[in-house]
């Protein structure tokens, strides 16, 4: 694993799992506010770090979406700064939702690309899901090959 660390209090569980959903495919916005709560309680310790970056969408999937979901969630006040493009998403893979555990190792290989300097940083990458690690992994990878010295991972929910 190329993340130092993982940090995730809930399960992808009812009623969580639902309101997510809400958000994510049904572009119920209104939700935001309760997941960015929820994400908060686990992100209370985020000043131990020099940047917080969600993990980021494809092009195709944000403008078929209009939103990426976790950038909705970290629209609050934060005593890090929060930065949206200083990874992007080159590859624009199957969804990690579709895919079974080898097709989500697959599918994110060579996905990312990091845009900003990274040299000498301790990030928290943001997650809604995690559910094999490969997404948060490969973003991880990047980032400590750009010269980030630690990568810790935050996700709303873990797969069960």
């Amino acid at each position: 694993m190329y993340f130092d660390n993982i940090y995730c209090k809930y399960s992808n569980t009812i009623p969580l799992k639902n309101v997510l959903y809400a958000l994510k495919y049904k572009k119920q916005k209104y939700y935001r506010d309760t997941l960015a709560y929820v994400l908060s309680d686990t992100l209370k310790n985020s000043k131990d770090y020099d940047l917080i970056i969600p993990v980021p969408l494809h092009k195709n999937k944000m403008k078929l979406r209009g939103f990426n979901q976790i950038s909705l969630m970290l629209d609050y006040p934060y005593e890090v700064p929060i930065k949206n493009n200083v990874v992007v998403r080159i590859k624009n893979s199957p969804s990690q939702a579709l895919s079974d555990i080898e097709g989500r190792k697959t599918n994110i290989i060579d996905a990312f690309l990091v845009k900003d300097n990274v040299i000498g940083l301790k990030i928290l990458v943001v997650d809604d899901v995690v559910t094999t690690t490969s997404t948060v992994n490969e973003v991880s990878r990047v980032l400590k090959e750009a010269g980030a010295i630690k990568v810790d991972i935050c996700a709303l929910m873990r797969a069960v």
